[in-house]
């Protein structure tokens, strides 16, 4: 609930409807709509309590604007149900001027309120863009070279430039950084980072793992090279 997208005002715009329709009817809907409501409106100001408290602004501002856009596009929802459903009709009929200036004021409220939620769309849309590649990209790794195990990777951008930045549980000796650089031509527009894990994080067990591949890995080589010798000593 820190980056609300356009899709979510248009959701708090139907959920002003919905509000409305159930405060028009029965009383075990109008809980129903309260409900709907305060679900909408909680877990943003949750987020922005949790962003304060933690001193973390974009949690907090992210959380703020996505209960601003739900307040005033489920009070939009409303006041054009409201007006489609005949409720306004003396209102209207009664002073002409002001609710013209009432609907500039909505407009312009909701206009400003949209805005930065197509700032979010288009920053989303470019984030899952690229952690799908990224995530194609570690996949056609893992298939051509199943020997290099990937600890855990994240993808970003940062001055415009795309950044892969992955974390191989291999030491330098099973996989040498030239061999990892050779895989930057798999991929384009983004940046790989390689890093090999911190020894001190490793547990004995890794360790005791990486000894066996190495060992296994040593043992296929003296049998190729063997193998090779024979086929020219028939020859």
């Amino acid at each position: 609930f820190k980056d609300a997208t356009v899709f979510d005002c248009f959701l708090s715009l139907f959920g002003g409807f919905a509000w409305f329709l159930g405060i028009t009817r029965k009383e075990a809907i109008k809980v129903i709509a309260g409900v709907a409501v305060a679900t909408a409106c909680i877990p943003p100001l949750c987020t922005a309590g949790y962003g304060l408290a933690n001193m973390n602004w974009e949690y907090f501002f992210g959380g703020l604007y996505f209960y601003l856009i739900n307040c005033v596009f489920i009070g939009v929802g409303t006041w054009i149900l409201s007006i489609v459903l005949g409720y306004q009709r003396y209102y209207l009929e009664k002073d002409n001027s002001m609710n013209k200036s009432a609907s500039v004021l909505v407009t312009v409220l909701s206009v400003l309120a949209v805005l930065p939620s197509l700032f979010f769309t288009i920053k989303k849309w470019k984030d899952e863009n690229l952690k799908q590649r990224a995530d194609n990209y570690i996949k056609r790794i893992q298939e051509k070279n199943p020997e290099i195990a990937i600890l855990n990777y994240k993808s970003f951008e940062k001055d415009h430039k795309k950044y892969l930045d992955i974390t191989i549980l291999n030491d330098s000796t099973f996989i040498p950084k030239h061999e990892l650089l050779q895989h930057d031509l798999l991929v384009k527009g983004i940046n790989l980072i390689w890093h090999y894990s911190k020894n001190s994080a490793e547990t004995n067990q890794l360790k005791y793992l990486q000894s066996q591949i190495n060992a296994l890995r040593l043992q296929l080589d003296n049998q190729k090279n063997q193998n090779i010798r024979i086929e020219k000593g028939k020859k």
